[in-house]
């Protein structure tokens, strides 16, 4: 990367970060968790549901009231505290395998628009299962960022469906796009 993109990226980012002068304090509190504790009230509390939780899972409902929308940017910290580090374990290594699953059918196609959307698809999955994931563990700011397909909201889910059947339909004309580029050949 050039000095010109450096400045570019770096020029971008504190435009996107001056627009809204809360980011300021979301960032200083990701920086400092323990500075302000109305600030840093939603870090503190996902470090508490993580490290109170087990590798089974809780029953009780300690963590249910505690925000209002746990249960769509934080989903991951329920499934922690309620499912436990196993079926955690299990779902991020699920999440893990479509990715890799997807570059290898992105190194496979040969056509050109099969290969950005599938590219254009992954993107759309892949970040935010990690800036979620990250998030959630105290690696990235709080943003509401929401964990695919798992977060509860029904536009979401429509979103994440679409994406998944447009790579689903790419996947299933593999073999009908090499006989094109073939004969076109």
């Amino acid at each position: 990367m050039t000095w010109n993109g450096v400045i570019i990226w770096a020029s971008l980012l504190w435009a996107i970060i001056s627009l809204e002068p809360h980011r300021y304090s979301r960032i200083a509190v990701w920086l400092k968790v323990d500075s302000d504790p109305g600030e840093s009230y939603v870090p503190n509390l996902l470090r508490d549901i993580i490290q109170s939780s087990t590798l089974w899972g809780q029953t009780d409902m300690t963590w249910v009231n505690a925000m209002p929308d746990i249960h769509t940017v934080t989903a991951l910290t329920i499934v922690i505290y309620y499912g436990g580090w196993l079926l955690t374990a299990f779902l991020i290594t699920v999440f893990i395998g479509i990715i890799v699953r997807l570059v290898f059918l992105l190194v496979q196609m040969q056509h050109q628009q099969a290969r950005l959307m599938i590219a254009g698809g992954m993107v759309l999955l892949t970040f935010p299962f990690v800036y979620n994931t990250l998030m959630i563990f105290g690696l990235l700011p709080y943003s509401a960022v929401n964990f695919p397909i798992l977060s509860y909201g029904g536009a979401e889910r429509i979103y994440y469906s679409a994406v998944i059947g447009l790579m689903l339909s790419v996947y299933r004309q593999k073999l009908f796009l090499r006989k094109l580029l073939v004969n076109v050949k």
